[in-house]
């Protein structure tokens, strides 16, 4: 099959570089949004599930008790990352050098996070589950990285 040539398509350079670039801020906009949104709501239900155990109201072991209580002495943290999840949204909607710049900060710092977690939890010896989650979380950020620097490099160009 022959390359497709950008003057027999009638699909300029321009616009193929336009799709791209909105492509890549809808990726990295989206993959911000629902991290913030699982952040936020992680925080949210610790809050909910610590009191409903303290009151009573349902019964919960207590190593798990003291593993919800623990991270939500981490919640201004986890709630700390959802804003900067939030600005790494809006930056890469606002596509200026800014913007694009504040989502690969984000998203950079996210999958530096992910992997430092990734590593502590293969040192610490954690099960499938805790390996899983911080490999998920990895692939989740360098998607969004890769995004982040496309939108970067558009910029630039």
């Amino acid at each position: 099959m022959a390359a497709l040539n950008p003057s027999t398509t009638g699909i300029s350079r321009s616009s193929r570089r336009d799709a791209t670039t909105i492509t890549a801020a809808l990726v990295a906009a989206v993959i911000f949004g629902f991290v913030a949104l699982t952040l936020t709501a992680l925080v949210i239900g610790l809050m909910v599930a610590v009191s409903f155990a303290d009151s009573g109201r349902i019964t919960v072991k207590p190593s798990d008790l003291a593993i919800a209580r623990d991270a939500l002495d981490y919640g201004w943290l986890i709630g700390l990352a959802a804003v900067a999840n939030v600005a790494g949204l809006v930056g890469a909607l606002y596509a200026t050098r800014i913007g694009s710049g504040m989502a690969t900060v984000v998203a950079g710092t996210g999958f530096a996070l992910a992997t430092a977690l990734w590593v502590g939890v293969m040192l610490d010896g954690a099960d499938g589950n805790g390996i899983g989650i911080s490999l998920a979380a990895m692939g989740t950020y360098l998607v969004a990285l890769a995004a982040a620097m496309v939108l970067r490099l558009r910029q630039t160009a």
